[in-house]
């Protein structure tokens, strides 16, 4: 947020937050070089032999679940310090992590995993307070009709850069530049910190809530109230906050599925489409996607701005079309290809089920950016200002969680059903129900619980209003 203003112009969002963005963009995109390039890595690590899934996938398990426990505790500190110290010191410390494995020796087996490994669980461990501080940072900086722009542009940006890390640094896999592509996206986030903390101000927590905003206009007056075990019981354990949990867990098990399956369908035969293209098709069809979920994000905005219980019909709308689209998916006839016509991108472009999985991908995006922008500020409305970052943690956490989970099931259920990938798909589909159905309900819960926080909010407004006088 630039410090030349506390509250930002409706149109203003990406000028006031230009330093925060470049740092998420740079981190986002050095990170992608370890996704993308996971049987690189392995060749990388033990030459000349096969593929290690088992190992690859610890790497994977073990930075998503050190992301999740870390959460848990970052989130406590972020809704106690400040936001603008901690985000400054995640990104300079994942900047110098990627220095760091730049300079790892190459071949050596365990050993080389092992310092990948290390300094990869590091990045993860600090990288887990990332969504936490961003959703209170925002919490504090920007009006709640502003709240589902920001996280719409966010989401471009992260599609955006993502996509462009898995396409550059596949290329810098492939030109024998990866330690080229570590040291200068490492230290190109080092710098973005130093600028994100040099343009940024901290904003007053609990600013934008309605019912404190008049007496927190006050620079002698600071909003410093704790979460006690009476306000934990009825806000961070309300209804619809434990709704977003268990909705959390099954649509993330879905999603995991999902992605376990969506990706060896396309690549082994009959249909052998290279990972490039897939990347490729992610690229183009995606990002589309992303900013077609940026103009969602506007309309939602404009249609739940005095009706905020209307964001909950944007996510169920979501999660519904997400998961008719994901069974769809294995249900395109896309075509029979050798080995060399997977890398042709002109042939693929020529079929019409390519086309046809390409919309898929837009709709997937737009709908996921339409539950990204409605979920954070809805969450945001019924939880207190101490308790942003934990209550996000806990929603990392869950969700991590399914995601681990959802690849495990995916391949045990393709092995049970003797690898038909249709029927496995239909099965699974099964997980993205519960998580529609707690949301309806939550259609219910939700203004109870926002009326809780409300007169908490109005309580404590009163005792500062009193500390004002005195």
């Amino acid at each position: 947020m630039s410090k030349k203003q506390e509250t930002l112009p409706k149109r203003s969002i990406i000028k006031g937050f230009w330093s925060f963005f470049i740092m998420v963009s740079l981190q986002v995109f050095s990170r992608s070089i370890f996704w993308i390039n996971i049987v690189p890595l392995s060749n990388l690590f033990w030459p000349y032999q096969n593929f290690h899934a088992v190992e690859m996938g610890l790497i994977m398990t073990a930075t998503s679940l050190t992301a999740a426990f870390s959460g848990i505790i970052l989130g406590k500190i972020i809704d106690r310090g400040s936001r603008k110290i901690t985000l400054t010191i995640i990104s300079i410390i994942i900047g110098s992590t990627r220095i760091f494995i730049s300079f790892a020796a190459e071949g050596l087996g365990y050993e080389t995993w092992g310092y990948f490994l290390l300094f990869m669980t590091i990045s993860s461990f600090f990288g887990g307070g990332n969504r936490p501080a961003h959703v209170s940072l925002s919490n504090d900086a920007l009006s709640k009709d502003q709240r589902s722009q920001f996280f719409g542009i966010l989401g471009i940006i992260w599609a955006i850069f993502q996509f462009l890390g898995f396409l550059v640094s596949a290329f810098a896999f492939q030109l024998g530049w990866w330690r080229e592509f570590l040291r200068f996206t490492g230290a190109m986030t080092i710098i973005s910190s130093i600028i994100f903390w040099i343009f940024t101000k901290e904003p007053k927590r609990g600013a934008q809530e309605e019912e404190l905003s008049e007496v927190l206009k006050d620079e002698a007056i600071i909003y410093d109230f704790k979460m006690t075990r009476e306000t934990m019981r009825k806000t961070m354990l309300s209804k619809t906050n434990v709704a977003a949990l268990l909705e959390g867990i099954f649509s993330c098990i879905l999603l995991g599925v999902f992605f376990a399956l969506v990706v060896p369908y396309t690549q082994l035969p009959p249909h052998n489409i290279s990972g490039v293209m897939i990347s490729f098709l992610l690229i183009t069809f995606g990002i589309a996607g992303a900013f077609f979920g940026q103009v969602f994000a506007k309309m939602s905005d404009k249609y739940a701005a005095n009706n905020p219980p209307r964001r909950i019909k944007f996510i169920i709308f979501s999660l519904t079309v997400s998961l008719v689209t994901f069974g769809l998916f294995f249900f395109i006839p896309l075509p029979h290809l050798n080995p060399q016509q997977g890398f042709d991108v002109p042939l693929l472009f020529t079929f019409p089920s390519i086309w046809i999985f390409g919309i898929g991908i837009i709709i997937v995006f737009s709908v996921g950016g339409l539950y990204d922008v409605n979920q954070s500020p809805l969450l945001q409305n019924i939880n207190l200002p101490e308790a942003q970052g934990q209550i996000v943690s806990w929603n990392q956490f869950v969700e991590t969680l399914g995601t681990g989970l959802g690849p495990l099931l995916g391949g045990i259920l393709l092995a049970i059903n003797n690898q038909n990938f249709q029927i496995t798909a239909i099965v699974t589909l099964s997980f993205g129900l519960p998580g529609i159905l707690f949301w309806v309900m939550a259609l219910r819960w939700y203004p109870e619980d926002r009326q809780i926080v409300k007169e908490i909010l109005e309580e404590r407004a009163k005792i500062l209003k009193s500390k004002q006088q005195s």
